[in-house]
């Protein structure tokens, strides 16, 4: 479901910082491997930025970083998640799966999470 409001709130763009600082100091080989783990990113946001599931907003908080040949639009990589979900998707797992990853990781490092209603809610979308 779709709503018309996509500007992230305070609690949400807390969220998108703490993810942001997160991956800047730590990397992303846990996610996709030491080959990128410095690798320039972007932010994923995996089903829009205003996607609801089962009423509940989940389109700011179900962000990815992945390296930039992995995301951006001007990619040629095979297995580019903008343009090949179902190539990404077999290379390195779920979406929703590496969120639940990359949220465990933070939490180890005694950052803040979302809410178990938005975890649940992220956990069983298709993506």
């Amino acid at each position: 479901m779709i709503t018309k409001n996509t500007a992230p709130n305070a609690q949400e763009r807390k969220f998108l910082n703490s993810v942001i600082d997160f991956h800047n100091q730590v990397g992303v080989g846990y996610l996709y491997g030491q080959e990128c783990q410095f690798s320039p990113l972007q932010y994923h946001h995996v089903v829009g930025r205003s996607y609801k599931q089962n009423k509940i907003k989940i389109g700011n908080f179900f962000i990815l970083p992945v390296p930039q040949e992995l995301h951006d639009v001007g990619s040629n990589d095979p297995d580019n998640v903008t343009h090949f979900r179902h190539n990404f998707t077999r290379r390195f797992g779920n979406q929703r799966d590496l969120w639940q990853m990359m949220i465990c990781r933070m939490e180890e490092y005694g950052l803040e999470i979302p809410s178990l209603e938005i975890i649940y809610a992220i956990s069983v979308t298709k993506y």
